[in-house]
């Protein structure tokens, strides 16, 4: 029985949907991420000018989450190969 569903294809009427779902989903990411990294470049140049060490690894961290969140759909079709966006 599972051979059979692994070989089948599924309709067009869901598969299409769906990829427009996970291309939403992929600019959505995308446009967090970058909405991140700027808060957190703004974050770390503030931290210069007061010349406070605790916020600049805040705003470090913010970069790496912002980095991540935007990387998020690449690290998702490294790890699903089979999901296309």
């Amino acid at each position: 029985m599972w051979t059979i569903l692994q070989n089948t294809t599924p309709p067009a009427e869901i598969t299409d949907p769906a990829n427009r779902l996970f291309q939403l989903i992929k600019y959505l990411c995308l446009v967090a991420g970058g909405v991140v990294i700027l808060l957190g470049l703004v974050q770390f140049g503030t931290s210069q000018m007061n010349q406070d060490p605790a916020g600049r690894q805040k705003a470090f961290f913010v970069l790496l989450g912002g980095i991540v969140i935007t990387a998020a759909p690449v690290i998702l079709q490294l790890l699903i190969p089979d999901l296309a966006f």
